[in-house]
């Protein structure tokens, strides 16, 4: 401060900022995808099971994850232990962090569906032309032993 009493540096002091809302910043890392047997995951009795399992599988701490994901670590101690329910609305986004889709492997499994990826528009289109490269050849098949019979 100077002599007369006022701040020398020109920082205007976050409190005195009305009507302006902070925002957290929060900085997670992703975890590496981690592969866990299907038959692995069909043990887990509890969607909380499956979520520890990916939860564990991922190597994250739970620090870390409950940061990320802007939930209180106490409620996060209870949904690790089955007391409280994780926020459905959250799945998407921890499996993201995760690195695995552990919970989606095991509810599917619970409801007797099997999970496969979505071709992308580039693969459907490599399929697509390797069918037509098939057909193509089975035609050119057709001609060889045409012109080998006719000789």
């Amino acid at each position: 401060m100077s002599a007369l009493g006022r701040k020398l540096d020109r920082q205007r002091d976050s409190s005195s900022l009305a009507g302006v809302e902070q925002l957290e910043l929060r900085i997670a890392r992703r975890a590496a995808p981690a592969h866990v047997p299907v038959e692995t995951i069909a043990l887990q009795p509890t969607m909380t099971g499956a979520i520890n399992l990916a939860i564990n599988a991922s190597g994250l701490a739970d620090k870390e994850i409950a940061d990320a994901l802007g939930i209180d670590p106490a409620t996060w101690s209870r949904i690790r232990s089955g007391q409280a329910h994780f926020p459905q609305d959250r799945l998407d986004p921890l499996c993201d962090l995760l690195g695995n889709d552990i919970p989606l492997q095991w509810w599917a499994h619970r409801r007797r569906y099997e999970l496969k990826p979505l071709r992308s528009e580039l693969e459907q289109q490599i399929d697509d032309l390797r069918a037509q490269l098939a057909d193509r050849e089975r035609d050119l098949d057709v001609i060889r032993r045409f012109v080998q019979q006719t000789r």
